[in-house]
Formats: C-alpha cells, sequence, structure tokens
C-alpha cells in the first residue's frame, strides 16, 4: 500500500533525487515536499471526477443567506469539487441551479443531495493516478530542487501524458453515463 512519502519519493526519482524518509523530517528536500503535496493533490484531485475520489452525500442546511438564495448547506469536510446537485447535472434543463461560496452551497432547492470529489491519500490511488500526481509533484519541486526550469517543464510535460492516460482509463470503468433523450437527439 502507497504512502504520501511514496508518492514524494516518486516525484524525487523523477527528478533524480534522493528519498525522504518521512513528510516530517528536518531536511529541506522534506520541508518542501510536505509544503507542496496537499495543493499538488487536490489540484489533481480537482481536475477530473476520479471514480475513487467520488462520494456523495445529502448536505446540512445552515443558517439561510443574506439574499439571493433560498437555502445554505454546508459542504462536507475534504470536499474538492461538486458535480451535482440532487442527481441533476445539466443545469439548462431544468437541473437545481446552486453557487458554492465560502465552504457554503447556495441553491433555491430546499435538498442538497450532491455527488462530489473528495480528498483522498496515496494508498487509496490508483496506479496510474498515483504516477500522474508523482510527475506533477515533480513539475512543482523540479526547480526549487534543481534550479532548471527546462526540468520542471519536462515533467509538466510528462504530468500532462501521465494525466491524459489515467483519465482514459478511469473513464472507461463503470458503465457509461446514461445520455438523455432531448428534442435535439430527437431531430437526429
Amino acid at each position: 500500500m502507497a504512502t504520501s512519502e511514496d508518492l514524494v519519493n516518486q516525484a524525487l526519482s523523477f527528478l533524480g533525487d534522493d528519498p525522504i524518509v518521512a513528510l516530517s523530517d528536518d531536511t529541506e528536500r522534506a520541508r518542501l515536499a510536505n509544503r507542496l503535496f496537499q495543493p499538488t493533490l487536490d489540484a489533481v484531485l480537482r481536475a477530473h471526477p476520479w471514480n475513487v475520489a467520488i462520494d456523495r452525500a445529502t448536505l446540512t442546511e445552515t443558517t439561510a443567506p443574506v439574499y439571493s438564495w433560498k437555502h445554505k448547506f454546508t459542504l462536507p469536510t475534504g470536499w474538492l469539487r461538486v458535480l451535482s446537485l440532487n442527481e441533476q447535472e445539466h443545469y439548462g434543463d431544468g437541473g437545481d441551479v446552486f453557487k458554492l461560496e465560502s465552504g457554503f452551497l447556495l441553491t433555491d432547492s430546499s435538498t442538497a443531495n450532491i455527488r462530489y470529489i473528495k480528498r483522498i491519500a496515496a494508498p487509496d490511488m490508483d496506479s496510474l493516478l498515483f504516477d500522474a500526481t508523482a510527475y506533477r509533484l515533480a513539475s512543482a519541486m523540479a526547480y526549487p530542487i534543481s534550479g532548471s526550469t527546462s526540468l520542471s517543464q519536462e515533467m509538466w510535460g510528462l504530468y500532462q501524458a501521465r494525466l491524459q492516460e489515467a483519465r482514459t482509463v478511469d473513464g472507461q470503468e463503470g458503465s457509461p453515463d446514461r445520455t438523455d433523450i432531448t428534442t435535439l437527439t430527437d431531430i437526429r
């Protein structure tokens, strides 16, 4: 089972650098990795609706917003991106409209059942997502470690390639999403 340190060490190996023992080490590399790790992981998770990071929650209503919206709901701890509200992802087709503000979901709907991207740890990742994340982290760490912008750009390019591969495989898992029949598809 992979750890956060394994992910950091994968990134460091891509840079040709020595591994760390723990993110809490009192070394320059460990402090850099500790500072960049969570923001980098969150950015990768927000970039795609990864199957391993999708969760569902029924939100709890809090004090109503001051204006514009009828209801205000608290988002779950560790949320990174809301994918849908009340199982409706197509807002132009009568789906529930919502906005996210300061850790709250605002809507006119009286219920809030969401599908969302949650923060996950390295052990929860599949191998392709792990690899893509390691390349993004290597890109972020490259300049501070080596002083080389070209190495950072090279790692970014490898991240983009691994990200595409990971997205493709991730999107092929499970049954295809249901396609709603609309007037436009009826015309075809």
